[in-house]
């Protein structure tokens, strides 16, 4: 148990690590109402506004062109990231307001009136009242009988304050919270979105799979040092013998035998994600980050941070170099004589003290077992532009 705690605060420490707009055709998605206007049940993303039929996830300017707009130029022209995630944003229609949900499939850089509406929300306690109808019927002034009885029970129901109560209904293609009165038993606010299951979907869809040889001109143009050096921040390392420079492509470390966790995965420009490498027993925890400026698979992204979580388990240790002579068997008074005095200390729970050598885009962080004195993880971490 005491093993498990430590792994955890490890993987803390390195989640912790890292702190041109253009113009792009818009994705087009192919989705049609059925001819009454509606789909049936809550599978399906229709929904009428004001009378007009909608299907999500759809352009913001199709409500534009019905009197709808965002409310504060300023955010109607910020530009979104297709790492943004969700950007949530009002919008009017005269007294109208409501809010939208937003996201950018082109994966360039654009005006948020320029994206995809990918859910809409209408509370009439904080809102002024628009009619949006969602399908089956339902609507705000609808009662939980007629909620329950149009789309089942609930995957969630949970109180709130008083006196209102939430319904979460979570499907393939669409969440939808229902906010009831409960002195009522009406439906005071509507919230529906795209699943992020039918966002993984449409994105695999609408963007191509690069082949194994297209790889950015900044892969391909990676050199691997040839020492280790004696400046540790020129983010050299060595890992079980073999030498890589952050930040490094991930295909130089498959090269050297290690697989990535997981299935085949895709990053936007400037987004990433934490995982582990594996090669037999050992793994390393990483970071990976998208560089280039389109959609990449995971093989052409480059590792930002990487560290080995155990070094005192023999068993499924990794040697590990860092310029100035530094090992997993050094001293801290090695590692200070090296790289000179800590940027930061830290005592941590579980035993663990971190020492923490910072530069403006990246750091190292050395974890001290408090108990034995042994380094027990070493972290290295380049900190992209958009990260800092």
């Amino acid at each position: 148990m005491k093993k498990i705690v430590r792994l955890c605060l490890l993987l803390v420490c390195a989640a912790a690590l890292v702190l041109s707009a253009g113009a792009c055709r818009r994705a087009e998605f192919d989705s049609e109402p059925t001819e009454d206007g509606l789909y049936e049940g809550l599978d399906r993303l229709s929904f009428t506004l004001n009378g007009a039929v909608y299907t999500l996830p759809l352009p913001f300017a199709e409500l534009e062109t019905a009197g709808w707009e965002i409310l504060r130029l300023d955010f109607a022209e910020h530009l979104v990231n297709p790492v943004s995630g969700n950007p949530s944003v009002d919008f009017g229609n005269g007294e109208q307001v409501m809010r939208g949900f937003f996201r950018n499939f082109s994966g360039q850089p654009l005006p948020l009136r320029e994206v995809y509406l990918t859910g809409v929300l209408l509370d009439t306690r904080v809102d002024e009242e628009a009619e949006l109808r969602l399908s089956g019927d339902i609507l705000i002034g609808s009662t939980l009988e007629e909620v329950i009885e149009t789309y089942g029970y609930p995957s969630w129901r949970r109180d709130l304050w008083e006196p209102y109560e939430e319904l979460g209904y979570v499907l393939e293609d669409v969440s939808l919270w229902i906010i009831i009165d409960k002195e009522t038993s009406l439906v005071v606010s509507l919230e529906m979105r795209i699943s992020e299951n039918l966002n993984s979907r449409l994105v695999e869809e609408r963007f191509p799979v690069f082949a194994a040889e297209d790889f950015p001109e900044a892969v391909l143009a990676y050199e691997a040092p040839e020492n280790l050096g004696e400046d540790w921040q020129m983010l050299a390392v060595s890992v079980d013998g073999d030498l890589y420079r952050l930040p490094a492509p991930v295909s130089a470390f498959l090269e050297n035998g290690w697989a990535m966790q997981g299935d085949e995965f895709f990053a936007w420009s400037g987004d990433g994600r934490y995982l582990y490498l594996y090669r037999g027993e050992q793994s390393l925890w990483v970071r990976l980050y998208n560089s280039d400026d389109a959609l990449r698979a995971g093989p052409h992204l480059f590792v930002t941070m990487l560290q080995v979580l155990e070094l005192l388990e023999p068993e499924t240790t990794i040697p590990m170099g860092l310029p100035g002579g530094i090992s997993e068997h050094s001293t801290m008074e090695d590692v200070i004589a090296a790289f000179g005095e800590p940027d930061d200390v830290l005592d941590r729970s579980g035993g663990l003290r971190w020492y923490r050598f910072e530069a403006a885009d990246r750091n190292i962080v050395i974890i001290i077992d408090t108990e034995t004195g042994g380094i027990r993880s070493i972290a290295i971490s380049y900190i992209p532009a958009s990260r800092r």
